[in-house]
This record gives structure tokens, C-alpha cells and sequence, in this order.
């Protein structure tokens, strides 16, 4: 989410996440190595802390790579390291309540424990949620809305994907679970909302051809319409307009497509800082669609007079503590779901991919489903 903080002050919280990281990774590393000692009678500190400092610097690299070819032993270790954050991060709020259970034992005399078996446990139990995390990932949750509208002449159901981030993380596995389960809703229209890459390099995806044929198997009565996002290439970036050409996507870069009595328009979104004011005004006899990456543009297009309002970017979250840490940093996050700005419907997805932590703990792969009825 640091794209929604101005210039300098995404560097300076780049270098605080940075620093916290690796003192945190080293601190944690310590705890469960006296733990691994008192158990086995080996301290592992050293070789734990190189491990963790190692793949929290592969995170580092693969956020900030400008690098066109990957290879599989590149994916391989992206994927790791962020099993090895989520570790990190499960393993540290594991700990603290470890601790704090610890010292209210020992105030109050109930038992003293040592504090080499809070590491213990909370190693265990970080081991257990990064398990859990990383298979409810890969389950996908669909979302069902109904909308009633006087400008709606016959019933439509409209499918959202959002924050794919096909990379080295989410590949054809998650994209097939995704598109079996949108053509099980038998929609007339399917939109993504956005983050369809995850670096923005079309060329980090796995099993291109497999993944493109798998996206090209959504079956809807109109071609799948998308809009960009802020970790896609541009949108005349030509390795991207073949795969959505072969993707059977049809991207809409700031402009309008009339399907039947509805109004799409979609919204670039490749950076929220750089793009200008909403240049459009919904008309008042058709119902229109609003697609963006972003949720910080429902007051815009409710202004505009948008009927619906579709947006992604927010992951929910992703995990636990980070929905919390989201919803406090950014005010989109908390639009997660179905909700009304004015007259406007206004849905926020929680990603049907996920991003660089291949798990979800508090949320869910989302696929939504709107269901626009007439008005009675």
C-alpha cells in the first residue's frame, strides 16, 4: 500500500519496514534458537537468523526488481520467502501473547514457566497458521449481491475478479480454481478490476500459455472487460496486450463500452498519484458500471453519477495482523464488501490472487457476484 503515501514518504517507511524486518527476523531468530536448545540441546540462532535475513532480502529484491526474465529458481525462492515473512510475522504475534501469558503467570505466582517455551510455542503455532493460510488461499469465496435499479430493463449477472498478481506466486493453479468458479455463476458479464500482474513484468508469470488458456476458458455472454491497476505494465505495453489478446480480456483504458442497456467505464489505474480527475459523466438513461483499481475513487464516480462502482487493491488485508494494520493506513480498505456512497453501489473485492504472501488468514479469495434485477 505504499503507493498511496506521497514519494518521500514511502521511502521512509520502505527503510522502516526494512530495518524493523531484519531487527525483528534477528530478535525471533535468537528467541527460537534458546528454544531449540532447551529441547534438543542445539542453539540453531545462527543458521536460523541467516536464513530468515536471506529471504527477507529476496522479498526486498522482488519488490524492487526491474529484471524482464525469470527464472524457476527465482519463483521458487520468492515463493519461500514469503512463507518465510509470513512465518516471521505469525511467529512474532504468536510470541508477544506467549510472553504476556508468561509474565501474568509469574506476577501472580501461578507458575513459572520459562520464557524459551513462548519461542517454542509460538514457532509451532506460526508453523500451523502459515499452513492453514497458504491452503485457504488457494479456496475461493464467492460473494453474492443483489441490486435492483428502474434503469435495469432485464436481469444481468455481473462477475468480479480483482488483484490476480499472476507472478511468481499465483499461477495457472489459482487462475483454473478462479475461472471454474465463475463459469459455475453462468454470468452475462465479467470485469477485473485491476492488478492482473504482480510486478509488473507479464514475463514473471508461470505456464504463460497454460494461464492464458485457462483466463480465455471464462464463458459470458460479452468479452471479459479490464482495467489496470498499480503493479500492471502499461497499458500500451505490448507483452501485456498480447496476453490479454490471447486471455480473451479486453482492456478499457479510460473509455466507455456499451453492452446491451449497460454503460462500462473503466478507470486506468496503474498509479493513483499520477492520474488525473475522473473525466466522465454517466449518463441518466442507461445503468453504468464503474470499474477501478482503486476504492478512494467512489466519491468521484458517485459524483459522476455512476449506478455501480466495482474496485479491488485493498486485499482486505490479506492476513491477520495486516487487516487491521490496512484499514488503519487506508481508508479504501475499510469500503471491503458492499456498501453506498450517495446513490451509488459501491464493492470493494478482497483479490482473488493474493499478493507475494502466498497465505490468507482473516480473509478470502474472492470472486463477487452481482446480481442487477429490475426494479419492481
Amino acid at each position: 500500500m505504499t503507493e498511496n503515501f506521497r514519494p518521500y514518504k514511502q521511502k521512509i517507511l520502505m527503510i522502516a519496514m526494512c530495518v524493523l524486518s531484519a531487527a525483528g527476523g534477528l530478535y525471533y531468530s535468537v528467541r527460537v534458537g534458546h528454544a531449540v536448545r532447551l529441547a534438543a540441546g542445539q542453539d540453531v540462532s545462527l543458521p536460523l537468523s541467516g536464513v530468515i535475513l536471506f529471504f527477507l532480502l529476496v522479498q526486498l529484491y522482488s519488490n524492487k526488481t526491474k529484471r524482464t526474465s525469470f527464472s524457476s529458481i527465482y519463483r521458487i525462492l520468492v515463493y519461500l520467502s514469503g512463507i518465510c515473512v509470513a512465518f516471521l510475522v505469525f511467529g512474532y504475534v504468536c510470541l508477544i501473547a506467549c510472553d504476556l501469558l508468561f509474565l501474568v503467570l509469574r506476577i501472580f505466582g501461578l507458575k513459572r514457566l520459562r520464557f524459551e517455551v513462548s519461542a517454542g510455542i509460538s514457532a509451532f503455532a506460526s508453523l500451523v497458521l502459515v499452513l492453514y493460510g497458504n491452503l485457504h488461499a488457494r479456496k475461493i469465496k464467492t460473494c453474492t449481491y443483489s441490486i435492483a435499479s428502474p434503469k435495469i430493463r432485464k436481469s444481468y449477472r455481473v462477475v468480479q475478479l480483482s488483484d490476480l498478481h499472476l507472478g511468481a506466486v499465483v499461477g495457472a493453479g489459482q487462475m483454473r480454481r478462479a475461472v471454474q468458479a465463475v463459469n459455475a455463476l453462468k454470468p452475462d458479464l465479467v470485469v477485473i478490476t485491476g492488478d492482473m500482474i504482480n510486478h509488473g513484468q507479464t514475463g514473471e508469470i508461470r505456464h504463460m500459455t497454460d494461464t492464458e488458456d485457462i483466463l480465455a476458458q471464462i464463458r459470458a455472454q460479452a468479452p471479459v472487460y479490464a482495467v489496470t491497476g498499480n503493479h500492471d505494465p502499461a497499458a500500451d505495453d505490448p507483452v501485456f496486450r498480447l496476453f490479454l489478446k490471447n486471455s480473451n480480456i479486453r482492456l478499457l483504458d479510460n473509455e466507455a463500452v456499451k453492452f446491451q442497456d449497460l454503460l462500462l467505464y473503466g478507470r486506468s489505474g496503474n498509479s493513483l498519484q499520477q492520474r488525473g480527475p475522473l473525466a466522465f459523466n454517466a449518463p441518466e438513461d442507461a445503468y453504468t458500471i464503474l470499474l477501478d483499481h482503486y476504492p478512494d475513487g467512489a466519491e468521484e464516480a458517485a459524483k459522476a453519477g455512476t449506478d455501480l462502482f466495482l474496485a479491488g487493491h485493498t486485499h482486505a488485508g490479506q492476513y491477520f495482523p495486516c487487516t487491521f494494520m490496512v484499514r488503519k493506513a487506508y481508508p479504501g480498505a475499510r469500503r471491503h464488501g458492499m456498501s453506498a456512497v450517495g446513490k451509488m453501489s459501491c464493492i470493494v473485492c478482497g483479490g482473488t490472487g493474493f499478493f507475494q504472501i502466498p497465505v490468507r488468514v482473516g480473509t478470502d479469495s474472492e470472486v463477487v457476484c452481482v446480481d442487477l434485477v429490475p426494479a419492481p
